[in-house]
């Protein structure tokens, strides 16, 4: 199948900057549904350390157009729509398609549909694991309203243009009726996680030397961006509260990795405790610092898929993480991780104390939620269902 796939980011092969690195898990999808036999003409902005135009592999090409403006704090890019939708309606033009993704409608990446929807035989695939200002909120006022009216103003318009619409997050499909979305054209699948990459192994001595491990700690991982919307600062209070109460306190470290518009806020708040509460930045070895934790928190406020939490669970973690987006189905409570209400940091104190206390339940919980992901988010079931999906949307639109 030959698909066109329009998306904000997609990452460079040889990653020169965090920026180039961006939307990683949509990559590893569509590498993986390229080793099926599929290809892919991605069209995506350019982010700094980019090229306009790189070969990923055999099936997969990636052409790049810079952006005119990008609001940093939230990560959002403005794009030239003429330039896009030019490349766009130039490459299906060209290379006919059986089908147009865009990805993410979310980001004004997803405006040309308006235009390219009469001119353009390709059925088009929406994509969203979130509605602003309804399903999802950054936490701020101003942000959020605006959100919410992009979702009733524009996604309703886009949702009724496109001939099919993923949503990446099953709950998503209890606001279908308030954003008038036809029934017919939706399909619920998540984001699958490489139950290859992310396994049970042993922890790397040398990184765990690297980072002052030692041998009976117990690591606590958080992995994200340190934004509002991620509610880190609530975990960090957790962090704080445990390493002040816990007998064994001393044995603890919090690993923090990723960076973003708080950071020198969370690490002036975290300076007490600077030698359990370790602040990593971007790293590019997830996997590994995955397989030399015990504990894996998600402290957001709200959020989509939660790629990373299927990560954790497949590298044999056992979860706390609060009970928003896709979590409560892909973690299930009490048996592969505790779930907790967004900005309670008491739920998340005991959460993360209980497992600690626990080592047994720990190992339970891990060993369980490695499973789950084998047996319904693994990418390889992930992707049957998409393909079958793909088909779907393109016999319907015939």
């Amino acid at each position: 199948m030959k698909i066109c796939y329009v998306v904000p980011w997609f990452p460079s092969l040889n990653v020169s900057t965090i920026e180039a690195r961006q939307a990683i898990f949509g990559y590893r999808e569509i590498m993986k549904l390229s080793h099926r036999g599929h290809q892919f003409k991605i069209i995506s902005l350019k982010w700094k350390g980019q090229s306009d135009y790189e070969v990923i592999s055999d099936s997969v090409e990636v052409y790049r157009l810079p952006y005119i403006f990008k609001f940093s704090q939230i990560r959002y890019p403005i794009p030239n729509l003429f330039a896009f939708t030019r490349r766009i309606k130039s490459l299906c033009d060209s290379w006919n398609p059986a089908l147009l993704i865009y990805s993410h409608i979310n980001y004004l990446t997803a405006l040309p549909i308006f235009y390219l929807k009469p001119r353009l035989e390709v059925p088009s695939l929406v994509t969203t694991d979130s509605f602003l200002g309804i399903s999802w909120f950054y936490g701020d006022k101003v942000v959020d309203a605006i959100g919410y009216l992009y979702s009733m103003l524009i996604g309703k318009r886009i949702f009724k243009l496109a001939d099919g619409i993923q949503l990446m997050s099953s709950p998503l499909v209890e606001y279908m009726k308030k954003l008038d979305i036809e029934e017919h054209k939706v399909f619920t699948i998540p984001r699958g996680v490489d139950t290859d990459l992310f396994q049970l192994r042993d922890g790397n001595e040398r990184l765990k030397n690297e980072l002052g491990i030692k041998e009976n700690d117990t690591v606590v991982l958080n992995v994200g961006r340190l934004d509002l919307v991620k509610g880190v600062d609530y975990l960090l209070q957790a962090a704080k509260e445990i390493l002040t109460n816990h007998d064994n306190a001393d044995s603890i470290k919090f690993l923090i990795v990723g960076d973003g518009s708080l950071r020198k806020q969370y690490e002036k708040f975290a300076r007490p405790f600077s030698e359990n509460i370790i602040f990593l930045g971007f790293r590019n070895d997830v996997p590994k610092l995955m397989n030399i934790s015990h504990i894996f928190v998600l402290s957001s406020l709200s959020e989509g898929a939660a790629n990373v939490v299927m990560e954790a669970s497949a590298s044999g973690l056992p979860v706390v993480a609060t009970a928003v987006g896709e979590v409560p189905q892909i973690v299930a409570n009490g048996e592969t991780g505790i779930l907790v209400k967004p900005k309670d940091v008491d739920g998340l104190v005991n959460g993360i104390e209980t497992i600690i206390d626990n080592p047994l339940l720990a190992e339970k919980m891990g060993e369980a939620g490695r499973r789950r992901m084998e047996e319904k988010y693994s990418s390889e079931i992930i992707c049957e269902k998409l393909e079958k999906a793909y088909q779907e949307v393109i016999n319907r639109s015939r």
